[in-house]
């Protein structure tokens, strides 16, 4: 599945793609007074691929992407490739208890970004976004995820629901984050199986009809004066002990 076009920046999320999906890329645009090793390398790496190199001030970055910390460097894409649910899950190997992240419609792309970027830290082996009231891979994804994005499967799905009954199917267990007190606690959850983290959005959680298909909820205990975490920080913690088991089980 294919996303418009779209500019990418920052160093590290342009090295990332550079590396793993050259043929995605249509241009490169540097700050003309950048003078550096890593410009270097990049300039060196993208002629390589035949990927044209565009020096240019300041004022054509901000043009291009707007007033952020572009560091020098954008990358105009040709576009998103999102990964196919279905050949995906033919090419997964139920085996090593595989993880994903997905996301019930999480709407500000600095949280996605984290959460992917969480999800390929940890070793997970996808992050599911809806196709509906959630953000996208934009140029904010990518720069939040440090380039994580070209590191992991992002795979766009249609209803949730029926993609979660899939996933049952599959054989996954279906463990939905929440701050419900009659939640589980994440320490007192074992992860010896094939598990998705359904991460709901911000302020409203995971929606109703989806948590009904959740096999169970976890709970993240934290100081009764604070309401919640945020998305993102829910999903690394959650992460966080998901790995430290795997390791633990000598993965």
């Amino acid at each position: 599945m294919k996303t418009k076009s779209l500019y990418i920046y920052g160093r590290q999320p342009i090295k990332e793609i550079l590396e793993t999906q050259p043929k995605n890329i249509y241009r490169i645009y540097i700050k003309e007074t950048a003078q550096s090793e890593f410009f270097q390398d990049i300039i060196d790496k993208a002629r390589q691929s035949r990927i044209i190199i565009q020096k240019v001030p300041d004022k054509k970055l901000t043009e291009l992407v707007g007033d952020v910390n572009d560091q020098g460097i954008v990358a105009s894409i040709r576009e998103f490739i999102y990964t196919d649910l279905h050949e995906w899950l033919g090419s997964l190997s139920l085996k090593k208890n595989p993880a994903i992240m997905l996301l019930d419609e999480i709407e500000d792309p600095h949280n996605v970004g984290a959460i992917i970027r969480s999800a390929a830290a940890f070793g997970m082996s996808a992050v599911l976004l809806p196709s509906h009231r959630q953000a996208g891979i934009t140029s904010t994804v990518f720069k939040t995820s440090a380039g994580a994005v070209a590191k992991i499967p992002v795979i766009q799905i249609g209803n949730i629901n029926q993609t979660v009954d899939l996933l049952k199917e599959k054989g996954f267990w279906i463990a939905g984050l929440s701050g419900e007190e009659t939640a589980q606690k994440l320490w007192a959850t074992t992860f010896d199986a094939p598990f998705v983290f359904v991460i709901g959005g911000e302020g409203k959680g995971i929606r109703e009809k989806t948590k009904e298909r959740c096999d169970f909820l976890i709970q993240i205990p934290i100081h009764p004066e604070i309401e919640s975490l945020n998305a993102s920080v829910a999903a690394g913690v959650a992460g966080y002990e998901w790995k430290r088991q795997q390791k633990t089980k000598g993965k």
